[in-house]
């Protein structure tokens, strides 16, 4: 058998572009995400289509990435990392510059799956290609930048994808990644040529890769379409999540008797990798409270633009770049099981305080307890993130790091769809019982809210205002609500931090051995 091919990490130059490459490649490939959330509206518009139709094109993209992601360590053993690496960032610049010049919505939702599919490997590749070529001192100023471009892209996302809808044409916010791509492959080809993986003769197993894309494709688009249809009250969403959980029993058992499988479950055998791949997810689902239903809330109760709520929601951002930045080189000081506990537990108290504002709050309170979130959310993943990559073998990375980020990606999908079903429906549930108090005229129990009610009442207010007078202070309480059973799901797995084993630090060295 062929052996592994050792280099040395890279210095200087070499090592700033390849840091370069590989970030702005999954910036692009986050970023893509969520840009397109803001602009659906205006992609409709142009297209001659119901806003409705054009979720499709949201869901095109993430359907073919969560096809892809869990595939990229048996990619790059057939291909080469490298080599799969810069395929994958040529393929998704054109594939972008495609969608921009879509004419049609079939053919846009077909480039944006395309897109997406060849965007799979980009995500897990990025952080095992800039962690083994990396010296060994600047491996914890690594990872916080690559964090921080993984947490702050989607959060950039709908306030880009907006400012270039509202400004210019929504095929720009797919035209903006080709000069990106373009400087992407220049520089991580230039210092990662001649650092090529090894290269096995792997087997293809078509059975696992059937089952495996059917049960990703059925949960990925309930998961995007279930509150449209009302959930399992539609034989629709009872069908595909039955499709879903049937493919990917039948995934498991065959798995266990495949020589060649697609997956590396052996992975899982390692307890801290287990628990952090599990925390990643869970915490990407309660994460999205802010990222994504921030934003939404804004606009929607508390009357922002779409600019403001954006600058607002990106206090989360700024806050965790600055974090990954300054404090990323201190991680490996960090004693793992109480920091952790301490992290989970930080991110559970800024909730219930972000959750405890009103929406008639200035700008600045509701942008401060964001940026604490952004800070202590984004400490919280960077020790995951630097478990995962501690807890696996050199020859395992590509591997580890493409699971992980697949339960990351798919955690957004599930999270944005708890997020919105939760908010809504306890929307509905407050509507219901603050109306129903006011056709009793029983102001009384109603809280800070109850003057503002009465005043209206007694200005003798129409039955329209006040109707939409009620549905925001819903709303606003509704969002409480979301985000303090957001903070219960940090104080849930905070005692589970403590089942974590501190590392064992499998891949230091002066040489890098590149799997």
């Amino acid at each position: 058998m062929t052996e592994e091919p050792t280099y040395p990490p890279l210095e200087g130059m070499p090592l700033l572009l390849m840091s370069i490459g590989v970030t702005l490649a999954v910036f692009m490939e986050v970023l893509d995400i969520t840009i397109v959330n803001t602009s659906v509206p205006a992609v409709s518009g142009s297209l001659g289509v119901s806003i409705n139709e054009g979720l499709l094109v949201i869901s095109a993209y993430a359907l073919g990435s969560a096809v892809v992601q869990p595939l990229t360590g048996w990619l790059t053993r057939r291909f080469g990392e490298v080599r799969v690496f810069l395929v994958s960032t040529m393929l998704f610049t054109a594939m972008s510059a495609l969608c921009g010049f879509a004419g049609s919505l079939m053919g846009l939702v077909v480039f944006r799956f395309l897109q997406g599919l060849v965007s799979g490997p980009l995500l897990g590749l990025s952080q095992s290609l800039l962690l083994s070529n990396c010296p060994e001192r600047l491996r914890g100023i690594a990872l916080g930048v690559w964090s921080m471009t993984v947490l702050g892209a989607p959060v950039i996302g709908p306030i880009l994808g907006g400012w270039i809808s509202d400004n210019f044409s929504w095929r720009w916010i797919f035209f903006i990644n080709v000069p990106l791509g373009l400087i992407s492959i220049g520089t991580s080809w230039f210092a990662l040529k001649d650092r090529e993986s090894r290269v096995l003769k792997v087997p293809v197993d078509y059975v696992g890769l059937l089952f495996l894309a059917v049960g990703i494709a059925c949960l990925q688009f309930m998961l995007d379409h279930g509150q449209q249809h009302d959930w399992f009250q539609s034989a629709l969403i009872r069908n595909l999540a039955m499709g879903g959980v049937v493919a990917a029993v039948c995934f498991l058992l065959w798995e266990r008797f495949e020589r060649h499988r697609i997956i590396d479950f052996s992975l899982f055998k390692e307890r801290n990798y287990s628990l952090a791949v599990a925390m990643v997810f869970i915490g990407t689902v309660i994460t999205c409270v802010v990222v994504i239903l921030t934003p939404l809330w804004l606009q929607q109760v508390a009357s922002y633009s779409a600019t403001q709520a954006g600058l607002a929601s990106a206090g989360y951002g700024i806050g965790g770049g600055l974090a990954a930045l300054v404090l990323g080189a201190f991680l490996h000081r960090m004693p793992l099981r109480s920091s952790m506990a301490i992290f989970s537990l930080l991110n559970g108290v800024v909730l219930v305080w972000i959750g405890s504002i009103p929406y008639t709050a200035s700008f600045d309170q509701q942008f401060w307890p964001r940026a604490v979130f952004g800070v202590v959310n984004t400490l919280f993943y960077l020790l995951l993130f630097d478990v995962v990559t501690k807890s696996v073998r050199p020859d395992q990375l590509t591997s580890g790091t493409s699971v992980s980020g697949f339960f990351r990606v798919f955690g957004i999908s599930a999270g944005a769809a708890i997020t919105a079903t939760v908010w809504t429906h306890r929307s509905d549930m407050h509507n219901f019982f603050l109306a129903d108090r006011l056709n009793n005229q029983s102001l009384e129990n109603l809280g800070a809210s109850a003057t503002q009610i009465a005043e209206f009442c007694m200005s003798c207010v129409s039955s329209e205002v006040l109707s939409g007078m009620v549905k925001i202070q819903s709303g606003g309480i509704a969002h409480g609500d979301v985000c303090w059973l957001g903070a219960l799901g940090f104080f849930i797995i905070t005692p589970l931090c403590l089942l974590f084993k501190e590392p064992e630090f499998v891949n230091e060295g002066n040489a890098v051995m590149v799997h």
